[in-house]
């Protein structure tokens, strides 16, 4: 192939100028649109026309930040951060959990509002009652469910607990399970956990005194057991009170620590290492050994 000075053939030539038309075509646009571009370097691989380009891009802003300038219908929006919630969401549970938008059913005809974001238990859950993209979740098989949001408020705060207390009013089933060495008892009926996700929080102390106001007036049946603002700040509740973690990088603080470990020390080796994606087998022991020794492990 030619390089430095020596000309290139015509043939060539007229192959070169549409690739770096085209190619300069992406910075162009990279540039419209706010992104910070490298120059561009572009590699003739072989007569044929295939190349190589290579530009560096830098986000001026934060993705959190770009989605919000640039999708400004709060729908738009909505959809965005529910897509972005599911798609983490399935990347990091075990197989055996499912992800989905939904509605949660009962078996006397109950059904949930629609909820932004439901895990369940894929090996109970029947396909016979997907319709195109509508999913009907047994409410047995429910684990968790979460509302996505722009951002955290007082209206999406009433607004996710209502979700949660139309999911909670569901009728649940618990029947004895037959195994090989015999008839287990019923499953008792859990309290089905739900929260709340978005990019942002509206209040200034985040999770903080206003918050918990606006959280002490919520329904017992809409109560949202955990949140998360992607800005930096999250919840948990447990026991009647609060845990939280904040900064640019949330953190398990102490309580959630003791509780996960106690939870992780029930488990078999196999399942441990299912579930092990925030936190690896080792670390969770560690923490089990070091905090029990100091407090009771609250469940």
């Amino acid at each position: 192939m030619p390089t430095n000075n020596q000309r290139i053939p015509q043939p060539l030539s007229n192959v070169v100028q549409e690739i770096c038309r085209h190619e300069a075509g992406h910075c162009v646009i990279g540039r419209a649109l706010g992104f910070q571009m490298s120059s561009c370097t572009i590699q003739l691989l072989d007569r044929s026309g295939a190349h190589a380009a290579h530009c560096t891009v830098t986000l001026p802003r934060s993705l959190t930040t770009l989605s919000k300038k640039s999708i400004t219908h709060m729908g738009e929006r909505g959809e965005v951060d529910e897509r972005q919630v599911l798609e983490i969401l399935r990347r990091y549970l075990p197989d055996r959990y499912s992800v989905e938008s939904g509605i949660v059913i009962d078996s006397q005809g109950g059904t949930s509002d629609q909820i932004d974001v439901v895990i369940f238990d894929r090996q109970y859950t029947p396909n016979l009652l997907d319709q195109h993209e509508h999913k009907s979740i047994p409410a047995e098989t429910v684990y968790a469910v979460f509302e996505a949001k722009p951002t955290i408020d007082k209206g999406y705060l009433e607004y996710a607990a209502e979700k949660a207390k139309s999911v909670r009013a569901l009728h649940r089933t618990s029947l004895p399970v037959v195994h090989s060495d015999g008839l287990k008892p019923p499953k008792p009926l859990f309290n089905i956990p739900a929260g709340i996700i978005a990019a942002e929080i509206d209040w200034k102390d985040g999770f903080g005194e206003a918050f918990k106001q606006n959280h002490a007036l919520l329904a017992k049946e809409g109560f949202l057991d955990c949140g998360l603002a992607v800005s930096g700040h999250a919840f948990d509740c447990f026991n009647g009170g609060y845990a939280f973690a904040c900064g640019k990088k949330p953190r398990f603080n102490v309580d959630q620590r003791r509780r996960l470990a106690a939870k992780a020390k029930k488990l078999g080796p196999q399942e441990f290492k299912e579930i092990a994606a925030i936190a690896s087998p080792r670390t969770l022991l560690v923490w089990h050994q070091r905090l029990s020794s100091t407090s009771q492990i609250l469940r």
